[in-house]
């Protein structure tokens, strides 16, 4: 008996052939000389397709960890938050008696992990099937610099502090 696979259909989008990537690789490469002479091997790009079909390079992003530890890094104030966070479970490992800390850490375990898995989960679907955070941003103008005002900025510094040299915000 022979099963036939049926091709995967992809909402939005479409499968990225060689050809784009390499187009892809090559504009980001000819904007950037310094990454031009950093690439001496084959290199692997990542590329990504926006909804109208369009391919892009996507921009290399920084190991959280290095980015959270690493003293020479730019933090930005989700680092900041995650830092007074991993502080505060530190706090309580090293104050609180055993059986206390042992209810503390494990209610704070159990909030995180819901909100992770559930918040994550609501934003995942909300995108995918409503283009939700796409029609927030376009709605409230947050990438625009002459509405976003103070939101734009932020997000502007928060954006590049978080990217390599190949990203451009503008």
């Amino acid at each position: 008996m022979v099963v036939r696979q049926r091709p995967a259909r992809r909402r939005g989008s479409q499968p990225l052939t060689p050809i784009d990537a390499k187009v892809a690789l090559g504009e980001a490469i000819n904007g950037d000389p310094a990454l031009a002479a950093e690439l001496d091997g084959p290199v692997e790009a990542l590329t990504g397709r926006t909804p109208d079909g369009k391919a892009f390079a996507v921009p290399k992003t920084r190991d959280m960890l290095q980015s959270l530890f690493n003293p020479l890094t730019p933090k930005t104030s989700f680092d900041m938050a995650t830092l007074a966070m991993l502080s505060t479970h530190m706090i309580v490992a090293f104050v609180f008696p055993l059986a206390t800390k042992r209810w503390i850490l494990m209610a704070a375990f159990a909030f995180w992990r819901l909100c992770y898995n559930g918040g994550l989960g609501w934003i995942l679907n909300w995108q995918s099937n409503r283009h939700g955070l796409v029609a927030l941003f376009k709605r409230n103008g947050w990438l625009d610099p002459s509405r976003g005002g103070k939101v734009y900025v932020w997000l502007k510094a928060e954006l590049e502090a978080k990217m390599g040299p190949d990203y451009s915000f503008e």
